[in-house]
């Protein structure tokens, strides 16, 4: 799966296999901007970020809001 490095530009893909002799291998592949797959890559890992909590409003925003009906 596919995760934005820390930059929140490059996006780091998985790759890895088993060599011949039966070694294992793990690593990741750096794709910028303009690199083939990078579209579908950021798409991938943008998918993977965690939402942020929104605070409830408050009190005086809501009757911000409200007023603000009001007046249309």
């Amino acid at each position: 799966m596919a995760k934005l490095d820390s930059d929140g530009v490059t996006v780091l893909v998985p790759v890895g296999g088993t060599l011949e002799d039966g070694t294992k291998w793990d690593g990741a592949q750096r794709l910028s901007p303009g690199d083939d797959g990078y579209d579908e890559a950021l798409a991938a890992a943008r998918a993977r970020l965690p939402r942020a909590e929104r605070s409830a409003p408050s009190d005086a925003d809501i009757d911000d809001f409200l007023a603000s009906l009001n007046r249309e």
